[in-house]
């Protein structure tokens, strides 16, 4: 278990922690909202980052809609107000695709590549360069590669062809 693996003052931060958080804080380490105002216009910056510090929340999520720099800034003013640094996470189905970040490329553009040696060492390359952007940004639970399957048509996601994997037409 992860616990135990922990080095001695680790799991003494951990329980200390622990037993200092109300039950309603306990409650906000179970909440990973959306950290987004693109996604919600209908909130403010201050609103969004005012519920996770009031919620005392675990995890957030937040999406490519911002340049790295300000994805970083985001997610340093939330760990300010929050007693347990939370998890971050982000859509990184295909590579690092916010503003400004270096793009590698679609799995599909990878599977394209006949030398399958070289495609799997661009693979590699790509995945260890969003790691290496995530990390800078403070997202540290990233969501890729994904794999879509072709077999709901009216699916919009699998309607992209780009993420979609697999044979033939739906």
């Amino acid at each position: 278990d992860m616990y135990k693996s922990l080095p001695d003052a680790a799991r003494a931060w951990v329980d200390r922690t622990l037993e200092s958080l109300s039950i309603d804080e306990l409650i906000g380490q179970k909440l990973a909202p959306l950290l987004n105002v693109a996604w919600d216009p209908s909130r403010t910056r201050a609103e969004l980052m005012g519920r996770a510090h009031r919620f005392q929340v675990g995890a957030v999520h937040t999406c490519s809609h911002l340049p790295p720099q300000e994805v970083h800034a985001q997610i340093e003013e939330l760990q300010q107000g929050l007693r347990v640094p939370p998890l971050v996470s982000a859509d990184f189905e295909t590579d690092a695709a916010y503003p400004g970040a270096t793009r590698c490329g679609t799995s599909m553009a990878f599977g394209a590549i006949a030398d399958r040696a070289r495609a799997e060492e661009l693979a590699f390359e790509s995945g260890r360069l969003a790691a290496k952007q995530a990390r800078a940004m403070g997202i540290n639970w990233t969501f890729g590669p994904v794999v879509d399957l072709p077999i709901n048509p009216d699916n919009p996601i699998t309607a992209n062809a780009p993420r979609r994997r697999g044979g033939g037409a739906m």
